[in-house]
Parts: C-alpha cells; structure tokens; sequence
C-alpha cells in the first residue's frame, strides 16, 4: 500500500504487509513543529543577544565592590568578590557604574585614574574611608577624575603630592585633579600639596567639601589655590569650605 501526497504523486512513506507504517503521520507532525518551534527560539535569541549587545551603557551599568578584607574576584560585583584596590574596581567599570568602597584606608603608590562617566562613592563617609597619596614616601597625587560625567564622594583624599614644573598639569591638584563637569562631593581634602596650582583639588566642581590644611609650594612661581583652583573656565566650588590655613608658598 501507498500512502500519496495530496496531489496523488508522490511517495510520502510505505506500509508494509502488516499494516504498520515506518513513519507515522502523527510522528512527522510532532517532528515537523517540534523543529519550527526551535527555530523560532533560535532566532528570538539571536535577536536578543543583537539587542543586548547594542543597548546604551547606562542600561548594563554594574555595581563593583571595594573592601580590604574582598578576595578580588574580578569583576567584583558582590562584597565576597570585592576589589582590594580602587583602581581595580574602576578598571572593571564603564560608563553609569558606581563603585561603592568600604570603610578604610586605602594607601596608593600611583594615582587612582578614572577615565569612565562612574560614580564612586564610600559606604559610610568622609569620616571612615581615606584614600592615602603616602606623601612623603610617595609623590603622586590621590585621584585624577579624567571624565565629566565622573563623580567622587563621601571620602578623605590626604597626602597627595603634584610634582611638577610651572604651567605643568602634573603639578597641579595635589589631592584631586578633575575636568570641567567631573564633581567632587561631599569629601574631606586635607593635608595634600601641588608645586604649582590647586594643593587640595585643581578643576572639576566641588561641591559640599571641606578643604583644610593644603598647599602649594612651588617657590617664586607658585599659583594660587591653596585649597582649591580652577586653571581653566567650567570650575566651580559650592557649599564647600576653605579654611585659611590652605596657604599658598611663594617664598
């Protein structure tokens, strides 16, 4: 016996004496839906994955972790996980990020650079995380906000050092060195020194800070800043306090 195509031509499957077919209708139906419907969930991943991959940053943005006590697990996204390091964890970051710091000290050989729109911002304050330059026994500044959209708060930024040499960028902003638009809040910046401009923080908008006991040392052609400077258009210093034992060398 034949079984034929709705057209009466051609052989779809054959039936032996018995009666029993090879390949039931019932069985070709199931395999035949069974294999569109993987299809379409093939298809409807692949166009996920495609839409995943080209969502705006903002939209993937994480959380990193910053502890002393973390066991720096890259990317650092849980407190087990967490970055010993600051800069570690705004290495893992990109744009719309925060990283969020534990209480502590946290003494850097190097400054910590920051080239992404991320935020970073400490548990618990000012009063209870540091970031440390280490001046004398290093000479770098604490932190360079290097974005407009970057943001910095709730710390205590001291013993950063800005060598350097007259009109020099490096020498200026011994704590903080920031770009137009990049905000430091909320922090305390004291004890910090820069040869030429800035001996607190040099750019950015400071914002609610508190700015004590930071210098610039540069000898005859030491720049103004003590506290705080801006060396060019788009700075700005609100609700922040420069106590004025923020001094300016020029002996």
């Amino acid at each position: 016996m034949k079984l034929l195509s709705p057209a009466g031509h051609s052989r779809c499957a054959s039936f032996p004496s018995g009666g029993r077919s090879l390949i039931s209708l019932s069985r070709m139906k199931t395999w035949y839906y069974t294999n569109m419907l993987w299809t379409q969930i093939r298809n409807l991943v692949a166009m996920l994955c495609l839409s995943i991959l080209f969502l705006p940053s903002s939209v993937l943005s994480n959380t990193h972790f910053v502890s002393l006590s973390g066991a720096g697990h890259w990317p650092y996204t849980n407190w087990t996980d967490a970055a010993t390091s600051i800069q570690v964890a705004v290495d893992a970051s990109v744009d719309g990020d925060v990283v969020f710091v534990t209480n502590g000290t946290y003494v850097s050989a190097s400054q910590i650079i920051v080239t992404n729109g991320i935020t970073i911002q400490s548990v618990n304050g000012a009063s209870w995380t540091t970031v440390d330059g280490g001046y004398p026994w290093y000479t770098n500044r604490c932190i360079y906000l290097g974005h407009s959209n970057s943001v910095l708060t709730g710390f205590t930024i001291t013993n950063g050092y800005a060598p350097g040499t007259e009109d020099s960028s490096e020498a200026c902003g011994g704590g903080i060195s920031a770009v137009s638009g990049a905000l430091v809040w909320k922090c305390i910046i004291t004890g910090n020194t820069a040869v030429y401009l800035g001996g607190g923080v040099s750019g950015g908008t400071v914002s609610n800070c508190l700015l004590i006991g930071n210098a610039t040392v540069g000898g005859g052609w030491s720049g103004p800043g003590g506290g705080w400077s801006t060396p060019g258009a788009g700075g700005a210093a609100a609700g922040s306090r420069v106590f004025c034992f923020d001094f300016t060398s020029a002996s």
